[in-house]
């Protein structure tokens, strides 16, 4: 009897320590980076499991991202996490997540919805893996739904969403837009200019005013990825693209870049010997690159 008491007991204090080592406050209690990346909240978010698109709320309690066991495969996995007065829970499937291939989870500008891929079985019309769309209030999750647009034969991935609702996204390798109209959305186009890599671009961010738009590019060797900033000018045209500094493109295999709310830090994904883990740095290293104006 003495024993399982003991045992009881042991279970009860590792629990709670186990609780009280959980990360605590704004971007899970780490100090900000400067202009050096950081591996983003290590043994948290980043573990020795490949994590890759991190997304925070507005607010800043909700945090998603996609977890896959290793580099290889396709296993991939939404995550959660949310804060609950100063601390935050375990990462675990999110409500509205299913236990399938499901990836690249982005909150629009306000918050109210969440576009992520998905390998659910796809509605009538659809020829590839659709991007679906959540709802959020801030505590529950509506019902998910496939982004009703007319995809052109070809894959789609990763969306994210400007303040007047259009939508920008990756398809057959290059990116894209769609305006918003009464039903849905319109007829997906080039961004403008196309930008031309040799083996595709991916991955846009747009800035929620459209005024930037960053995403990762294989310009020279296939597999090797770097990325890239474009800003919009006055004339409502878009600069020629910009390789961000070495302190980002450090290994040739930086991708899925996304902005904090507050716009303070770039998040981003970075392969280590065959390790991906999500990074961060001060977004300054994109501000130095916006041209003058006049």
């Amino acid at each position: 009897m003495k024993t399982r008491i003991t045992s009881a007991i042991a279970l009860v204090i590792l629990t709670c320590s186990l609780a009280d080592a959980a990360p605590r406050g704004d971007y899970f209690g780490q100090k900000p980076p400067g202009a050096t990346p950081q591996v983003f909240a290590p043994g948290f978010i980043s573990t020795e499991a490949f994590e890759f698109t991190g997304s925070f709320s507005p607010d800043g309690r909700t945090f998603l991202f996609t977890r896959r066991p290793t580099s290889r495969g396709s296993a991939n996995r939404l995550r959660g996490t949310y804060r609950t007065g100063d601390k935050w829970s375990e990462p675990a499937l999110p409500p509205f997540g299913r236990n399938i291939f499901e990836s690249e989870a982005l909150f629009s500008p306000d918050g109210n919805r969440v576009y992520f891929n998905s390998e659910r079985p796809s509605p009538e019309g659809f020829d590839a893996t659709p991007i679906w769309v959540v709802g959020f209030d801030g505590e529950s999750w509506d019902e998910p739904r496939p982004v009703n647009w007319s995809l052109p034969r070809g894959f789609a991935m990763f969306a994210t969403e400007a303040d007047d609702g259009t939508l920008y996204t990756t398809c057959m390798g290059a990116l894209k837009q769609a305006e918003p109209t009464d039903d849905g959305y319109g007829e997906l186009t080039d961004v403008a200019p196309k930008y031309h890599f040799p083996w595709g671009a991916a991955h846009p961010f747009i800035a929620p005013d459209e005024s930037y738009i960053i995403f990762d590019a294989q310009p020279d060797v296939m597999g090797e990825t770097f990325i890239y900033v474009s800003f919009r000018t006055e004339n409502d045209a878009w600069t020629k693209p910009q390789k961000l500094g070495p302190e980002v493109n450090a290994n040739r295999s930086e991708f899925c870049a996304t902005v904090s709310p507050d716009g303070k830090y770039l998040l981003f994904t970075r392969i280590v010997k065959d390790n991906g883990d999500i990074y961060w740095v001060d977004f300054s290293v994109v501000e130095q690159l916006r041209p003058p104006t006049e």
